[in-house]
């Protein structure tokens, strides 16, 4: 939160980075684990289809 009170680009961009890390971090984590059932193709399918049901007129593909 502090980042987006802030206004400062780049703290968010920071704050943003190390959220994408542990994205990352953790669907690789699994990716290594046959019993996590999920890699990061479905955090990425997931993510799009979210978006899609959020905002269906950025999604005409």
């Amino acid at each position: 939160m502090e980042a987006l009170e802030s206004g400062d680009p780049d703290h968010m961009s920071e704050e943003l980075g190390d959220v994408l890390l542990q994205v990352l971090f953790h669907a690789r984590v699994a990716e290594e684990n046959a019993d996590a059932g999920f890699d990061i193709d479905e955090i990425a399918a997931g993510l799009v289809a979210n978006w899609c049901d959020a905002t269906p007129r950025l999604c005409r593909w």
